[in-house]
């Protein structure tokens, strides 16, 4: 429609100016007054001129109007157009005053200034002072400045939000171009109230839930969790842990508090994992059986949420990790501090820290003992703190300090637990006894000659023996011993103890990996046969 209405303006333009300025047409020659004939021209023209510029308001359908989308957003373009109409109908009436008084340079003068206003008119609106009309104002479900877009799908926005000016604006937690999804890990089917599967809604589904693998989107359960979809699972979430792991708690009045304010509350190891507690000792871990636990696992007891993760210690061992304790010589349960002294746990907040972490195992000795802390702990006496005047037994004194004996101090000295011997200011004096047992080497740890053979740790006689040859033990055969079997391999043993004459002695058609199994016992020489005692006769 516009563009028929600007063909008709500009066909009229066309008609007046030829009627101003040609003045042949018929009916102007039949016209009394030209003059009357010139300004009803000029009033045709003013007439097309405004019916195009309101043309739009009428032809369109708008939802606009002149006083708010044009006036109020334009003052400037409004004043400034509104001037040079006003000096334009001004220049059209003065070039009509000039031509009725036959003044033809200033009736052009005229003109030309009334065309300049009109032209300058079109030129500030359209180029130097863009009139800034306000958008349409869209219908509900339509946006854009033409409101060409939409926020229509199945509904406005799906039913979750507003269509603004850029588009849906969708409701809290409703995400999208039409809000057909939600922010973060919320689940649309629960209308974004509820999360996706293993994520946490304290956090804002932003997170896993406690226990779950970020790796795996939540569904699975970090590695420290019983893998047992009976106890753990995508549905039922991840609470029990795997052997050797505990669970640290919130709650103050247990054991693992510290470890939640370190690890949190998902399952922790036990310290040294896997080798817990240093092998010395057994973790309270989640799936250990107690009957004072909390949790059914397989149908017993165990201590589940009231696992601390704190070790139970092996005699002689102690602290978060089964340290041993000083002076414990692995054997005896009195050589801790060496007989003289209580062990603690020392205890000390860094200070990067919040509370008290584990530093050191000491000996809080006897009075007069020291020192408190190294394997030679409490074993001083008599002394100040840097210089002993006296040892404790399985130690002796060099240059003011306690030295252990030759195998240890306190009761490793010497093997004196075994009483293998003693020790005689850093000397080991051996036993050697067939009765009680005979021992050699600095400490006393080796068999006196080959009629001994070990039984653990000890030196025990052969039966009947006597001495150290060959003949000395069994009475009439060959005691088998470690030494001797020891001998006969390498092929050390000369003379009467050698493997050969045992072989023409005893007839023995077996091998010497099966002497191995007979260690203590007497092989006769061919015609003797073991007695009620184990002698050959």
């Amino acid at each position: 429609m516009l563009f028929y209405i600007l063909i008709w303006f500009l066909l009229v333009s066309v008609l007046n100016l030829i009627i101003l300025f040609a003045g042949t047409l018929l009916y102007t020659e039949k016209a009394t007054d030209p003059v009357v004939v010139d300004r009803g021209a000029l009033l045709t023209q003013l007439i097309a001129f405004w019916m195009v510029i309101i043309a739009p308001f009428i032809t369109e359908p708008n939802t606009l109007s002149i006083q708010t989308h044009v006036i109020d957003g334009n003052i400037i373009t409004y004043a400034f157009s509104t001037m040079l109409l006003l000096v334009a109908a001004i220049a059209v009436a003065m070039a009509m005053q000039a031509k009725a008084e036959k003044n033809d340079f200033v009736h052009v003068v005229y003109w030309v200034l009334g065309i300049a206003a009109v032209t300058a008119y079109f030129v500030i609106i359209l180029i130097v002072i863009p009139v800034n009309i306000g958008t349409c104002s869209c219908k509900d479900g339509y946006f854009g400045d033409d409101c060409q877009n939409t926020c229509i799908t199945d509904s406005i926005c799906s039913g979750h939000g507003t269509c603004s000016a850029i588009g849906c604006t969708c409701d809290d937690r409703f995400s999208g171009p039409f809000c057909t999804s939600c922010v973060n890990q919320y689940n649309y089917e629960s209308n974004c109230t509820a999360c996706n599967i293993g994520y946490s809604l304290d956090l804002e589904c932003t997170t896993c839930q406690q226990g779950r693998d970020p790796k795996t989107n939540c569904l699975k359960c970090l590695d420290g969790y019983l893998q047992n979809e009976i106890y753990n699972s995508e549905q039922l979430g991840c609470s029990v842990c795997k052997e050797n792991y505990f669970r640290p708690t919130s709650n103050p009045l247990v054991g693992s508090y510290n470890k939640f304010l370190e690890f949190g509350d998902i399952c922790t190891p036990c310290e040294g994992y896997p080798n817990v507690c240093n092998g010395k000792g057994t973790c309270k871990h989640f799936l250990k059986e107690s009957s004072a636990g909390n949790f059914i696992y397989e149908n017993k007891t165990v201590l589940g949420q009231l696992a601390n993760g704190d070790c139970e210690c092996d005699p002689g061992y102690t602290g978060p990790t089964c340290l041993k304790i000083p002076g414990f010589d692995l054997d005896n349960i009195e050589s801790v501090c060496n007989g003289h002294g209580d062990v603690v746990e020392v205890y000390e907040q860094m200070e990067t820290d919040i509370f008290e972490t584990f530093q050191r195992l000491e000996c809080v000795c006897d009075e007069g003992y020291i020192p408190n802390t190294g394997e030679n702990a409490c074993s001083c006496r008599g002394g100040t703190e840097t210089t002993c005047t006296a040892c404790i037994f399985g130690y002796h004194l060099v240059n003011g300090a306690c030295i252990p004996c030759p195998g240890g101090g306190f009761l490793k000295s010497c093997n004196a637990d075994i009483g293998a011997g003693v020790c005689n200011d850093g000397t080991c004096t051996c036993l050697q006894s067939y009765v009680a047992g005979g021992y050699k080497g600095e400490n006393c740890s080796e068999c006196l000659n080959n009629n001994f053979y070990k039984v653990g740790q000890t030196c025990q006689a052969c039966r009947g023996a006597t001495g150290p040859g060959p003949t000395d033990a069994c009475g009439h055969g060959t005691c088998i011993t470690d030494g001797r079997l020891k001998a006969w391999e390498q092929g050390t043993a000369t003379g009467l103890d050698s493997y050969a004459v045992f072989l023409s002695q005893t007839g023995y058609s077996g091998t010497q990996t099966d002497l191995a199994n007979m260690i203590g016992s007497c092989i006769c020489y061919d015609t003797y046969s073991l007695n009620m005692f184990g002698l050959c006769s």
